[in-house]
């Protein structure tokens, strides 16, 4: 990504291509084809990623709109250490000690399919957000209610979209956590951190487990 200036605000300008760790090949990236197609121009050069992008892959940015690091790490779960540090009043957020739907939403925050909340709460239009719509949480923090701030994206069981399949499951790989099981004989909602440790690096896109990671 290169710097750029869009729309007023300090932003990152996209490339026309995205590398394919699956098929080892560069392939054509247009972002604006998501839910949010009405909301942006066409042209990779003046779609902003403030609002599509930079609020799961900075960390700070979704609640703060600052760019306080580069990168998905610790405060993207625990929040802001910042606040800790100035009040120890002010635990760090724990999902491993938490009930199981905040322990979900810290993982759903990026991991979930989701169209912007002013769509229900102002009932504006794809359109009424034009450059501004987004792509993520706003204003979300590990411990607050999802809820408040995401709007679950629309699905309909038996029904296949450019997002779901007709069985509800996501079509794209980082979103298929929105697919929470309930244990038909015990009634044990699982959560994120059943199966996946957050605090690992072994199962990349590099070297996948596949069911590895779900028979060890």
């Amino acid at each position: 990504m290169i710097p750029a200036k869009i729309n007023g605000k300090e932003d990152f300008r996209l490339g026309n291509y995205q590398w394919n760790e699956e098929t080892k090949k560069w392939q054509s990236l247009k972002p604006y084809k998501y839910w949010y197609k009405d909301a942006y121009p066409h042209d990779n050069k003046e779609f902003p990623t403030s609002n599509a992008c930079d609020g799961c892959h900075f960390i700070g940015f979704m609640s703060t709109g600052k760019r306080v690091e580069p990168s998905i790490s610790c405060e993207s779960c625990h929040g802001l250490g910042s606040k800790h540090v100035a009040n120890p009043e002010n635990k760090i957020f724990k999902a491993s000690l938490s009930d199981p739907i905040r322990t979900n939403e810290v993982c759903f925050q990026c991991h979930m399919r989701n169209r912007d909340k002013r769509m229900q709460t102002q009932h504006m239009s794809v359109k009424d957000l034009w450059m501004d719509a987004k792509d993520y949480p706003d204003g979300y923090e590990p411990r607050r209610p999802l809820i408040h701030y995401k709007l679950p994206a629309p699905f309909a069981l038996g029904q296949e979209t450019k997002e779901f399949w007709a069985n509800g499951a996501a079509k794209k790989i980082e979103r298929k956590v929105m697919n929470i099981y309930v244990t038909v004989c015990t009634g044990t909602v699982f959560t994120c951190i059943n199966c996946h440790d957050p605090h690992t690096l072994s199962n990349t896109a590099q070297k996948p487990e596949r069911n590895d990671a779900c028979i060890k």
